[in-house]
C-alpha cells in the first residue's frame, strides 16, 4: 500500500513539474514534448502493481508460469505504443503506453488481491506450532 501511495505522489510530482524537469535537459524540450509527457508519470501506478505481481511470482517460485503473462503484457505494450505513435505521434505513443501499463496494472491488482486473500486465509506466518502433548 505504501508503494502505491508513493507511486501516486511521484505521478503527481511528474505531472506538476514535468516542464521544469524537461527544461533541465534542454530548454526547448518543454515546448516540444511537455504536454504529452506530463501524463507519463501516471504509468507509475500500473508499473508498481506489475512489479509487485512479479515479486510475488518470484517469491512463490511461479516465475515460469508468470513469465508467459508478463511476455503477453510486453506484447500489449508494444502494440499499443506502435498504434498510438502511428495515430497520434508522441502524444499517441505516451497515451498508448500509459493505457497498456494501466491494463497490466489492473490485471496485476487482481493477482495481488487473490494472493492477499490466499495469505489471509492461511493465517499468520509467524505463529508458533502448538505444543506437543508427547514428552521426549
Amino acid at each position: 500500500m505504501a508503494s502505491l501511495l508513493f507511486s501516486l505522489v511521484c505521478a503527481v510530482f511528474v505531472f506538476t513539474y514535468s516542464q521544469t524537469i524537461l527544461a533541465v535537459f534542454n530548454p526547448a524540450y518543454p515546448e516540444i514534448a511537455g504536454s504529452s509527457l506530463r501524463f507519463l508519470g501516471f504509468s507509475l501506478l500500473g508499473s508498481t502493481l506489475k512489479f509487485h505481481a512479479c515479486t510475488l511470482a518470484r517469491l512463490g517460485d511461479r516465475m515460469r508460469k508468470a513469465s508467459r503473462w508478463f511476455a503477453l503484457g510486453g506484447l500489449l505494450e508494444l502494440c499499443f505504443v506502435i498504434a498510438g505513435a502511428k495515430l497520434g505521434g508522441l502524444q499517441g505513443l505516451v497515451l498508448g503506453w500509459t493505457l497498456a501499463v494501466s491494463i497490466e496494472g489492473a490485471c496485476a491488482a487482481l493477482i495481488l488481491a487473490f494472493a492477499t486473500n490466499l495469505d489471509s486465509a492461511a493465517g499468520p506466518v509467524h505463529d508458533e506450532p502448538p505444543p506437543s502433548s508427547l514428552k521426549t
